[in-house]
């Protein structure tokens, strides 16, 4: 019995640190276009911020993607206007950009660039420059040794009876 005991600690020691797998889960989307009108001077957002703001959480917790909502299509990109300069363009995922402290009307060409403020569609209308956003999942390893235990355990009942 106590052998049965000790194989079901190893068990659970196993499972415990075996890595989780991580996934992504699509959580919304916004266009570039949603934020804040650039003449307001709001804070510059990177893509990963923006999706923090708005869905939750910490900007650590999302993937960004310019593609679609399909986790397999994800491109770690987020689409950014950067003051003065138009058409905005793809960027990495936590890029932002400020010379004059944080804020994105620094008032000359190239000096911020934000991935959720509305610029460059004062000049065209709406311009469909979407972002995708994904929370990152990674099962606890808690959860995944105690499923472990609970298994051992069940085997160890039937084994008994």
């Amino acid at each position: 019995m106590k052998k049965l005991i000790l194989a079901a600690v190893a068990a659970a020691a196993v499972v415990a640190g075996t890595p989780a797998y991580a996934g992504y889960v699509y959580v919304g989307s916004w266009d570039l276009a949603d934020g804040p009108v650039w003449t307001t001077n709001p804070p510059v957002y990177s893509g990963q911020t923006a999706a923090a703001l708005l869905f939750g959480g910490s900007p650590s917790d999302y993937a960004i993607s310019t593609v679609d909502s399909n986790p397999a299509d994800i491109n770690f990109e987020s689409w950014d206007d950067t003051w003065g300069v138009h058409p905005p363009v793809p960027t990495a995922e936590g890029y932002d950009y400020s010379a004059c402290g944080g804020t994105y009307d620094c008032g000359f060409t190239g000096s911020a660039t934000s991935a959720y403020v509305d610029d460059y569609t004062l000049l065209t209308g709406p311009d469909g420059y979407i972002d995708y956003a994904f929370r990152i999942s990674v099962p606890e390893p808690a959860s995944l040794a105690l499923l472990g235990v609970g298994i051992v355990g069940l085997g160890l009942l039937r084994r008994r009876a």
